[in-house]
């Protein structure tokens, strides 16, 4: 799995069958297992430690499979296993008659259609799913540019990149538990268009960094950042989404977030090789703070019903 700085991701073919049901899943079931006032925070949690995961996870594997093949893949299977062990005992409520009955007589696709006709009949999530598609195509620019601007810049090499990864980490750690700390206070909409803000100007800094100390501090930055404004979009496409249909909008959200990625890193590639790296960052993040500005706006109602859940469910 190649990880998207978003908190997405890319998927080789072998990685779909359970990614493409997992990861909607998960986002539809947590809105009723945690309480509406500290459904914000949990959803920062989880991006902050699926980022940590995938930066994390490869450098264990890499000193495992080298000091314990093949006990290490036997020990990443188990992982697996225990993870399922874990959700399969998890007190979710089941869904009712009606909402099991819904889907029984659906394909994959049709259920794909549901959630996609769902969003274009619902003028705020389609604002939040057009601001996240726009925010992916921006701050997943510099996942394929990132090792060539660094070397080009700073000289700097493998180490240097693995130790700015560490810092994203480090970033997404403290995301997670900010975003705890600033929902009390903010609304969703503010978090999102502030944190895209913010992103945007550490993408820029990054950019132009002249020192190794800015690259690091640059990272850690967009590492909170990205945390904070994607627990904030989960947490309004959730409240905007009944839970009968829930999971059916996101495996839509996830098609077409997954597309937007793609597309990302294509026009990084190309945009990077005619008019040069540094251009496409600046232009990446000048991307992801304007739409941090519209989406303080355009996103103001959908944060509302947000708020009204997290009241709702304290009464």
């Amino acid at each position: 799995m190649t990880s998207n700085i978003f908190g997405f991701s890319t998927w080789r073919p072998g990685d779909w069958p359970w990614c493409v049901f997992f990861y909607p899943a998960r986002n539809a079931v947590i809105p009723n297992i945690v309480p509406p006032g500290l459904l914000l925070a949990a959803n920062g949690l989880i991006q902050g430690s699926y980022i940590i995961a995938l930066i994390v996870g490869p450098l264990i594997a890499g000193v495992a499979v080298e000091l314990w093949m093949p006990s290490a893949i036997i020990f990443d299977s188990a992982t697996f296993i225990i993870s399922a062990i874990v959700i399969a005992v998890m007190n979710a409520p089941e869904a009712t008659p009606e909402q099991a009955g819904a889907g029984k007589t659906n394909t994959i696709w049709e259920d794909m259609k549901v959630g996609l006709d769902f969003i274009r009949h619902n003028r705020a999530l389609r604002r939040v799913l057009t601001i996240t598609s726009i925010a992916t195509l921006g701050i997943g620019a510099i996942v394929l540019l990132a090792i060539p601007h660094l070397e080009a810049q700073l000289g700097a090499g493998g180490m240097e990149y693995g130790i700015a990864m560490s810092m994203l980490g480090l970033g997404s750690v403290m995301g997670g538990v900010v975003v705890s700390r600033l929902s009390r206070r903010l609304s969703a909409s503010t978090i999102v268009g502030g944190m895209l803000i913010l992103g945007g100007a550490a993408i820029v800094a990054f950019a132009f960094a002249t020192s190794y100390a800015v690259v690091l501090l640059s990272v850690a930055v967009i590492g909170l950042c990205i945390v904070m404004a994607r627990g904030a979009l989960d947490t309004i496409s959730q409240a905007l989404s009944p839970d009968e249909v829930r999971g059916r909008v996101q495996s839509a959200v996830n098609l077409l977030v997954v597309a937007a990625t793609a597309l990302a890193e294509g026009l990084a590639a190309l945009l990077g090789s005619l008019f040069g790296v540094q251009a496409v960052f600046v232009a990446a993040g000048v991307v992801t703070a304007l739409t941090g500005v519209v989406a303080i706006f355009a996103l103001r109602s959908a944060a509302q019903l947000v708020s009204k859940v997290a009241v709702m469910g304290k009464a």
